[in-house]
């Protein structure tokens, strides 16, 4: 609760990442951050997701099937263009600029796989703060 004795809500995140994996990772900090997640194993399933739940910020892989990164972001930007979205890849590694296409397409920010929990935690604040 707050100062003024009304409770405040928890950032809430919704992480779209195929890799099972990295995307309960990914939940596990930002909940023991004290920020709620939802998940979605693709882009597709992520909008809907956004259809009935409150959201504050995404994040989301690039590569992933049925719904990819790109074009989860491009949907983004039309159905909530005010959601700040985090880009995530390991795109790098096979030397692809998916982040910086990402951004380019409207992404706020990127990190690159493997990035450490005190990244991906710093970015989702810094996000908050704006």
């Amino acid at each position: 609760m707050s100062a003024a004795g009304v409770e405040t809500a928890r950032t809430r995140i919704l992480v779209i990442e195929d890799d099972e994996l990295v995307r309960n990772y990914i939940c596990d900090c930002l909940e023991l951050a004290d920020m709620d997640c939802l998940s979605a194993a693709n882009g597709r399933d992520g909008l809907a997701i956004l259809q009935t739940e409150r959201v504050d910020i995404v994040v989301t892989d690039i590569l992933m099937p049925e719904m990819e990164g790109m074009e989860t972001i491009r949907e983004l930007r039309k159905q909530r263009p005010q959601i700040a979205i985090v880009v995530i890849s390991g795109g790098a590694q096979q030397g692809l600029d998916v982040l910086g296409m990402a951004t380019r397409l409207g992404a706020d920010r990127s990190l690159a796989k493997p990035f450490k929990r005190e990244e991906l935690i710093a970015t989702i604040r810094e996000l908050t703060a704006r």
